[in-house]
């Protein structure tokens, strides 16, 4: 695991300008939705070329999808995903992401057979069974229309451009908690966890799902172990205690990393309180 680098400034300043990028990127989002709409509406015989040419200029009309290939099984596109400026957050951040989407089509089953975006740089495989899943939600005359294809890529490149945002702003947001002096901070992206050293001392193990920071997906407490030199903070169950009450925390603050921890500790400060008050 590597430690997550920090910059000076204030990091209560920082936050908010992430929280600002944030919410520019719903509002972008927002955009990109309602034309993803349109593309839905798209109706693909793979077997007829003016049906793939109508395939091709509809996504090509969706914001930042750029059409480099397409046959009667497979699509080549490339995705310009653009994150608002970040300067005062992240120093590397550069604005625009490009991205390589190739979608392999399964003519017989009228489905998506695999998908390769290059780079590499964000976890998708789940975003690709997701895509592949919806066939199942369909009756097959709609699937004989080709309305299996006219819902699954579109959700896919909405779904990818989605995490792609979330993975800019979750390495901005590791920074701007870096930051704060009373945490030590690694990430493990492996692992997707977050583990950071408390006052006491001790560690808690946060998981960071694939979309967070991004709206609806909060960060979650998978457990809290007392450093060997930490005095005695209390028993495993209180320690368990701990955990169940930080994850039903409200979502507001669990949705940042100092946010979190913060509630973590005040958690930890009542119950041990408790546990020496019952003594």
């Amino acid at each position: 695991m590597a430690d997550v680098g920090a910059s000076a400034g204030d990091p209560y300043l920082l936050q908010a300008n992430l929280d600002n990028t944030v919410s520019k990127i719903m509002e972008m989002e927002e955009q990109i939705e309602r034309q993803v709409e349109e593309i839905e509406r798209l109706e693909v015989l793979v077997n007829e070329s003016d049906m793939l040419h109508d395939m091709e200029s509809e996504l090509e009309r969706a914001s930042g999808i750029e059409i480099l290939s397409v046959s009667h099984n497979f699509l080549e596109m490339r995705i310009t995903t653009y994150v608002p400026t970040m300067q005062a957050v992240s120093p590397n951040h550069r604005g625009k992401y490009e991205h390589d989407l190739t979608i392999a089509l399964d003519t017989a089953a009228m489905t998506i057979e695999a998908v390769q975006l290059i780079p590499e740089d964000i976890p998708y495989e789940d975003l690709v069974a997701e895509a592949k899943a919806m066939t199942a939600l369909h009756e097959a005359p709609l699937l004989v229309n080709g309305e299996g294809w006219s819902r699954q890529i579109p959700s896919l490149i909405s779904r990818i451009r989605h995490r792609i945002y979330a993975n800019v702003l979750k390495s901005a947001s590791l920074t701007v908690s870096a930051k704060d002096p009373r945490y030590k901070l690694k990430y493990s992206p492996e692992a997707n966890l977050i583990v950071a050293t408390l006052p006491g001392p001790v560690t808690a193990n946060i998981e960071a799902p694939y979309g967070w920071p991004m709206p609806g997906f909060a960060l979650r407490l998978n457990s809290l172990v007392p450093s060997a030199k930490a005095h005695y903070l209390g028993s495993v169950d209180m320690l368990q205690q701990c955990v169940d009450l930080a994850n039903t925390s409200p979502e507001s603050q669990r949705s940042g990393v100092v946010q979190f921890l913060e509630a973590i500790e005040k958690i930890l400060v009542v119950k041990r309180w408790e546990a020496s008050s019952q003594l």
